[in-house]
């Protein structure tokens, strides 16, 4: 985690992308990580980009960009194990990589990988890594790390659901999640 906070304390610019035909983990980690960044860092360019899945637009809109914006910029990359499936591939563009994923390393294609295979979602290691280092969100943010979470736990049914993903969710509703907007 420290490597992480390093580099984005680092850039000034940083761009989020996530994988192709994204799912709710994708879009929830996407945006919950921009407005994170957002609001704990107000004077960076953070940026989320890539395709919107319908089911999930509700939590707000990706960015659309120009290249020339990775030119000295920081790419974070959500919820993809293989490079070939992120869904824009101008994250080679930026300066640095970082991923951040909770599936089984299929390939380490960030200057920095964080992988938590025991994790239920990526949403999940987000809000951790927000929480651990007490960082600001608002409640669009929250509301996105929450379905990310909702939605790769199968709305907290399957067998990886813990104690700490329930804690880990229960800071998220502190932080303005409605259930009643989710659901």
């Amino acid at each position: 985690m420290e490597q992480i906070i390093k580099l984005i304390n680092e850039y000034q610019r940083i761009i989020i992308h996530g994988h192709t035909r994204p799912d709710g983990d994708c879009i929830g980690s996407q945006i919950g990580l921009r407005e994170i960044l957002k609001e704990t860092y107000p004077n960076k360019e953070i940026y989320a980009v890539g395709p919107m899945s319908e089911f999930v637009s509700f939590l707000g809109e990706l960015d659309i960009i120009t290249d020339d914006l990775y030119n000295g910029a920081l790419a974070i990359v959500v919820d993809c194990g293989n490079s070939e499936r992120i869904s824009d591939q101008r994250f080679k563009l930026a300066d640095k990589v970082i991923k951040i994923d909770h599936h089984v390393p299929v390939e380490d294609y960030g200057d920095v990988n964080y992988v938590l295979e025991d994790e239920p979602a990526c949403a999940a290691i987000i809000t951790e890594i927000m929480d651990t280092y007490k960082m600001k969100i608002n409640k669009q943010g929250a509301m996105a790390l929450y379905t990310g979470i909702l939605t790769d736990t199968g709305r907290f049914r399957f067998d990886t659901v813990n104690g700490k993903t329930l804690r880990l969710a229960a800071i998220l509703l502190d932080n303005g999640v409605r259930v009643d907007e989710i659901d």
